[in-house]
Order: C-alpha cells, then structure tokens, then sequence
C-alpha cells in the first residue's frame, strides 16, 4: 500500500492536554502515541495535565490492535503495548495510593511527600509548571467530582 494512501484513525486521547490525540494506522497496526506514553512511571507532570483522563486514554488505545508504538519525546518503542500497560498499571495503583492517603485525611503536599520524596530540578526549572504535585491534585480532583474512585 502505498503511505499516500494509508489511513489513519484518528484517535481522542486526553490527559497530557485536553485535545490530545493518537493516530492509529489500522492495516500496519502502527500506532503514534503523541505525548501520552513518554515514561512507564511518570514522576512529574504539567500542572495542566490529569491522570484520570490519561487511565482513560491509555485504556482506549490498549483495546487496539498493536504491539509497538512511537512516541513523541521517547521515539520508536518495540514493545510499546507492553510498556503502556505497564504504564496504566503504575498510574492505577499510583491512583489507589492517593485515594487511600486521601481518605484517611492526608493532605495534598502531605501525599506528595510520602508518594514522591525527591524533588525534581524540572519543578524549581519550570517554577512549579511541573511538579509530583499535580499527579497527587489531578487524581483528588477527580475523587472529590466523583468521577475517580
């Protein structure tokens, strides 16, 4: 086939920001993963972003066919299924973390120290744009509009 008469699915994928989009290629199983996979363990996210919508994403995308994936910041991954699922498993039980910390009355900067005890020269760098503190605030906004649990 020739690559001017490939079709992409273009696929809805929120949570690094809010229009963010994948690009599926049906018949070469590829998939483009823009900014959405980046790290199996993210430690920092922008202020802007919510790992509820990120779960939400990378579990559409695992429904599709596809074993390898390229990503805008950590290039070509063979085993991008793998590492994705790997990715969602971490923000899942990252996510579990917060709400049980949560629950029991712990505050955000509290959870954050005891979820994230280094602090990353990016969160001093980028004055506060990206910070362990917005995973922790992304997921508890989520828990308090009920839309997380």
């Amino acid at each position: 086939m020739n690559s001017m008469e490939e079709e992409w699915e273009v696929i809805y994928t929120p949570g690094h920001a809010g229009d963010h989009v994948a690009f599926y290629q049906k018949q070469t199983r590829c998939i483009f993963t823009g900014d959405l996979f980046v790290t199996s363990k993210p430690q920092v996210i922008m202020d802007s972003e919510s790992i509820p919508q990120t779960i939400n994403s990378i579990r559409k995308l695992l429904t599709y066919e596809f074993h390898s994936i390229f990503c805008s910041h950590a290039g070509f991954i063979e085993e991008g299924r793998t590492k994705l699922a790997s990715k969602l498993d971490y923000l899942e039980y990252l996510s579990g973390e917060v709400a049980v910390l949560y629950k029991q009355g712990y505050t955000e900067p509290e959870i954050r120290e005891r979820l994230f005890p280094i602090k990353y020269a990016i969160t001093d760098i980028s004055n506060g744009e990206w910070d362990s503190l917005h995973i922790i605030t992304s997921i508890i906004s989520a828990i308090d509009k009920k839309t997380f649990s």
